[in-house]
């Protein structure tokens, strides 16, 4: 006998609401599309448009981008939103994007009025199926404190998202979270502190390695950790002036490289770094620390013995990282190109580099300290 089909929608419903009046049209409630209710690995929604057009909210795996279009794959796009989320209720609402046309071009522009959400009764009787909120949500949503969500797992029961129990019928019992990588409940209490963190946070890096280049620019690269089922989404590194006993966050890269400049190089000073990849599941552990790299008192650039280990490509990745695995969805692999340093970061590391020179380091007699830092030089 075969399964049962699977039920896509039930009780709940999936609602867009906040654009403007000149493009109402995109407000309103989304069915499932019954012809084609998956389109790649990913829920397939419509809803009518203005006049006779149809509206489509769908996942473009190549380009890990959610769109709604009036055609799916073609035709013209009016939002878009770069995540790799499984359903639009668990898309970030910043991520959302209004697609507008200027002079022949296309730009998307930020629409912080605009969301997609799922609603329903939300009860122990009229649960939502997974199918209507995103098997990722406990992952992606952040719950409101004594917000409570009532799901049907795929085996068929019922739970609340509730870390401790707190009433009557299925409420006298501790919650549960569904873990989409795992396919299966655990603890809400343990959820995120446990389960995710203990088995879904990138393994720890081996390999973190230094070259200097002729002009003074010392190159980092490291290989691709394990992702444990939740891609890694970009790195941390942290950098010490101090022999290892104080570690400051001084960049992040979205891919596995990075470089500092000399001229953010303090005379006299030595750094040390580590490097950690980040998912959604949290921070993994740090590498472990560099051999000292820095300026000598003269302004020359220095590695301590043994820092330059393996060849670097002109672009600062290590050869032997391989940045061509796949880089969809829980996976694995690098999806950018170039470091990310946000303004915040950047700014620390200009202060850290101050910190370093006037108060944490000590001025070096020999190429025997320690540094850490980034590339600022390819954000300008």
């Amino acid at each position: 006998m075969s399964p049962p089909p699977l039920v896509y929608e039930r009780y709940a419903k999936l609602v867009s609401r906040g654009a403007p009046d000149s493009v109402d049209f995109l407000n309103g409630q989304w069915q499932r599309d019954l012809v084609e209710p998956v389109i790649g690995d990913r829920p397939h929604y419509t809803k009518a448009g203005s006049g006779s057009t149809t509206l489509h909210i769908y996942y473009q795996a190549d380009t890990a981008t959610w769109h709604i279009a009036s055609e799916v794959g073609a035709g013209l796009v009016f939002v878009a939103a770069a995540s790799i989320a499984h359903h639009p209720n668990t898309v970030p609402r910043s991520a959302w994007m209004l697609a507008k046309l200027n002079a022949g071009a296309v730009s998307l522009e930020a629409w912080p009025d605009f969301e997609i959400v799922t609603e329903g009764p939300n009860t122990e009787e009229e649960p939502f199926l997974l199918e209507e909120i995103g098997v990722d949500f406990f992952l992606r949503v952040q719950l409101k404190t004594r917000k409570v969500i009532w799901f049907e797992s795929p085996a068929g029961e019922v739970y609340h998202s509730a870390a401790k129990p707190g009433g009557a019928g299925g409420r006298a019992k501790p919650g549960k979270r569904y873990c989409h990588i795992c396919h299966k409940c655990f603890s809400a209490n343990n959820f995120s502190h446990q389960h995710l963190a203990n088995l879904h946070r990138p393994g720890k890096i081996d390999g973190l390695r230094l070259q200097q280049d002729a002009d003074g620019t010392i190159r980092l690269a490291w290989a691709v950790p394990p992702d444990n089922g939740l891609r890694v989404t970009h790195y941390t590194l942290t950098c010490s002036a101090d022999g290892g006993a104080s570690w400051h966050e001084c960049m992040e890269s979205a891919v596995p490289n990075a470089s500092i400049g000399a001229s953010l190089l303090r005379d006299g000073m030595g750094y040390s770094f580590r490097v950690a990849g980040v998912n959604l599941a949290g921070t993994g552990p740090e590498s472990d620390p560099t051999q000292p790299a820095g300026k000598a008192g003269d302004g020359t650039v220095f590695l301590a013995a043994g820092a330059h280990t393996r060849d670097l490509n002109s672009a600062g990745s290590a050869s032997p990282v391989d940045e061509t695995r796949d880089g969809g969805y829980e996976s694995g692999g690098t999806e950018a190109t170039t470091s990310v340093v946000s303004p915040p970061v950047r700014q620390r590391l200009g202060e850290l580099k101050m910190d370093f020179g006037d108060a944490l380091g000590s001025p070096l007699a020999s190429p025997a300290g320690s540094l850490g830092g980034g590339n600022l030089n390819a954000f300008a």
